[in-house]
């Protein structure tokens, strides 16, 4: 049959999963009721305090051990709740760094060896280094607080491309029929090399990735003086040919990730068209302008020194995920109200509300 779901809430929740496993190995296991289970209370110290300017104020504070004292002078409620995170953040940290270390001292070396998971791989590396070169528990918690950190933005960047490529396929049938013709050829329980090697799928991820970007701007801090060059040059007001822009150290400059990534100067007449025909081999065909970017000459994961660490990961996650989802479901528009935000990352509403509705139609095995 046919049903609608908000497949905003569902396939965010499975993102969580994703991560969660890999991250920290643990199983959030958010798709077993109607609830989140301990998604709400385990991320609570990312909402909004972490967000404002205070970080930059409580970084200056030194010594570290004054910040908590100092903070706790200032009256302000939303600095309280930054505050009370934190603790709540550090005291999670040690309690899986606490139960990770009895697992893999007192684990069978089995399931010591089977374990890939971020944490699991550095607190089996902290225990048969040498004595010089250990973590200290306090360093061990502080390396899990940043895992903490991927975590929830991996989590958030990855639930937008896939909510972004469900509602895709869904505007898009004759797309989506081909790519689960390909998905159905695979063996129906697929290793990691049946997904990453599909070449319909791939094209299909990347150009959602490329016409969607999740973050579709950024900005960067010159860190000294220095000169941006222009990859074409722009004419001044007085007339004057402009080829590159001198910068003062401290200034903010603005990183259009969608525009570059729509830019027909690069992509051709059809830049702003979902076309997944035109990558080839990880490639965009007749495409020569070579940009920065880390991930098919698309700005969407950034580029340089600076780029995302995760990118790999969340190519591997859409294309699982959609591996499995295509096999069993058709999904379809039920409204055309959905609209996404320019929030970053970006997400689905309907009349403002953060929602994803999808007809979702279960095909016969």
């Amino acid at each position: 049959g046919v049903c609608q779901l908000d497949m905003f809430s569902i396939l965010s929740r499975t993102s969580l999963e994703f991560i969660g496993r890999a991250g920290v190995g643990y199983s959030f296991d958010p798709l077993t009721s109607g609830e989140q289970g301990g998604l709400k209370s385990f991320f609570q110290p990312f909402s909004g305090p972490l967000l404002l300017p205070y970080r930059a104020v409580a970084s200056r504070i030194r010594p570290p051990y004054l910040r908590r004292f100092a903070l706790s002078l200032i009256p302000s409620k939303t600095l309280g709740a930054l505050c009370n995170d934190i603790s709540a953040m550090d005291t999670k940290a040690k309690a899986l760094v606490r139960d990770k270390k009895q697992a893999v001292q007192n684990g069978p070396i089995e399931a010591i060896d089977s374990s890939h998971d971020i944490m699991s791989l550095l607190l089996k590396s902290n225990l048969t280094a040498a004595a010089d070169m250990k973590f200290t528990d306090d360093e061990l918690v502080a390396q899990i607080s940043s895992v903490e950190m991927i975590i929830q933005a991996g989590t958030d960047v990855s639930s937008s491309a896939l909510n972004r490529i469900v509602h895709v396929l869904a505007l898009h049938p004759d797309v989506q029929e081909k790519l689960r013709a390909e998905i159905m050829e695979t063996n129906e329980q697929p290793t990691h090399d049946d997904p990453v090697h599909l070449p319909y799928l791939d094209g299909v991820v990347r150009e959602t990735l490329r016409l969607y970007p999740p973050i579709t701007a950024m900005t960067r801090n010159a860190t000294q003086d220095c000169i941006l060059p222009l990859s074409n040059p722009i004419t001044g007001i007085d007339g004057r040919t402009i080829n590159a822009i001198p910068l003062l150290k401290e200034t903010e400059v603005y990183m259009a990730i969608a525009a570059a990534n729509h830019n027909k100067a690069i992509w051709g007449p059809d830049a702003l068209e979902f076309t997944p025909q035109r990558w080839q081999n990880g490639r965009a065909v007749g495409v020569t302008v070579r940009m920065s970017g880390i991930y098919g000459n698309k700005m969407t994961f950034v580029g340089w020194g600076r780029s995302c660490i995760g990118f790999k990961f969340v190519q591997l996650e859409l294309k699982v995920a959609l591996s499995v989802l295509l096999r069993s479901f058709r999904f379809s528009v039920a409204t055309n109200r959905i609209r996404w935000t320019m929030s970053s990352p970006a997400s689905p509403t309907v009349d403002s509300l953060p929602l994803l509705p999808i007809l979702v139609e279960q095909l016969s095995s």
